[in-house]
């Protein structure tokens, strides 16, 4: 038998949740060290954006402004996500490789967010 981590009640060896305090049995959390720093976007984030305001002004050149229609809310979209750290469907990454700039969607094709 072993004590739960949080509590301190007897439970079973392999129990994974303790019947007392309900809490997962592990490692105590040391509340002594400093919370880990969040990861700031991959650089491969940051060079699609680039790419994706480059696509967003010559798409807006070329087509007398038709097109920031659908390339500057893509690329809005795409800068609160890297600056939020939510992740990125995969559909939108196909949209802007075929709708705003084809470096940047394989970019973020590429990239693990």
């Amino acid at each position: 038998m072993k004590y739960c981590t949080h509590c301190g009640h007897q439970i079973e060896d392999d129990a994974v949740v303790c019947v007392n305090c309900g809490r997962m049995v592990g490692d105590p959390v040391n509340f002594n060290q400093p919370a880990a720093e969040p990861a700031g976007p991959s650089s491969l984030a940051i060079v699609a954006k680039v790419f994706m305001i480059i696509g967003t002004v010559a798409m807006a050149l070329c087509t007398c402004g038709i097109g920031l229609a659908w390339c500057l809310p893509m690329t809005i979209s795409y800068s609160k996500s890297i600056k939020n750290g939510t992740p990125v469907s995969t559909g939108f990454k196909v949209c802007t490789l075929l709708f705003v700039n084809t470096v940047s969607g394989i970019l973020m094709l590429c990239d693990k967010q």
